[in-house]
């Protein structure tokens, strides 16, 4: 079996990008290499403006990049048209942001529930059974009919770490999802996505600029002013 082709979660090569600002470009991610290995669980960290947000939009499929290349479950996005690229986020990406983008009119159940109808899933009764798992699997089974205003911060990132698993995406990209939480509860919340990563078989990608969260990791990835200064490995 030794000439099995390791299938890696995220390849990036010289990976680039470049905004326009003012009549000047501005580099916010300079030709990236790294690659990320299928279940690890890990933390990319730097100061604001270092460049981590524009590298997780990146990985998402969310922007393209001015050069390089980025491969996602061994898929080059470049090579996805709008229509295919938003297919492939829907069925192997999954999101989790700071500010939790749940939507207010919708129930904690509904909530979940609609990325997998939004990817086309028919079956009504298959939807309401996957929801009510996930639920359980964050601890609010007794949640499914709140709305967002109803429950606490934490309560609330735990519905999108569920919304984020519906569809069963083999990677999850989380952007600052501990900074509109306490320590106590965000830790809660870290301490949760890194069990999901071992015990779902996820590949899990935090942003953070927390230090506190290094102890957590599989590895880390240091961002300075666009470029990857540091990547650390725990063994």
């Amino acid at each position: 079996m030794g000439n099995d082709k390791r299938i890696s979660a995220v390849e990036a090569l010289k990976l680039t990008k470049e905004f326009d600002f003012q009549n000047a470009k501005i580099l916010a991610l300079d030709t990236a290499t790294f690659e990320i290995a299928l279940g690890e669980f890990i933390v990319i960290l730097g100061h604001s403006g270092s460049g981590k947000s524009t590298l997780l939009n990146l990985i998402g499929g969310l922007d393209k990049p001015s050069s390089g290349t980025i491969k996602v479950c061994n898929t080059d996005l470049s090579s996805l048209n709008d229509e295919a690229l938003s297919s492939f986020r829907s069925s192997n990406i999954g999101f989790i942001f700071q500010t939790y983008n749940l939507i207010s009119t919708l129930t904690s159940i509904e909530n979940i529930q609609f990325p997998m109808k939004l990817a086309n899933f028919e079956d009504e009764q298959l939807i309401k059974k996957r929801a009510e798992e996930l639920l359980n699997l964050v601890g609010l089974a007794n949640r499914a009919d709140h709305l967002p205003f109803q429950m606490s911060c934490g309560e609330q990132q735990r519905v999108a770490v569920a919304r984020a698993l519906a569809n069963d995406p083999p990677l999850i990209l989380a952007d600052e999802p501990t900074g509109n939480l306490d320590w106590t509860t965000g830790r809660e919340i870290i301490t949760f996505l890194k069990q999901i990563s071992k015990t779902q078989k996820k590949t899990m990608i935090i942003v953070t600029h927390d230090e506190r969260i290094v102890e957590l990791a599989d590895a880390t990835m240091r961002l300075e002013k666009g470029r990857i200064v540091n990547i650390a490995r725990q063994f």
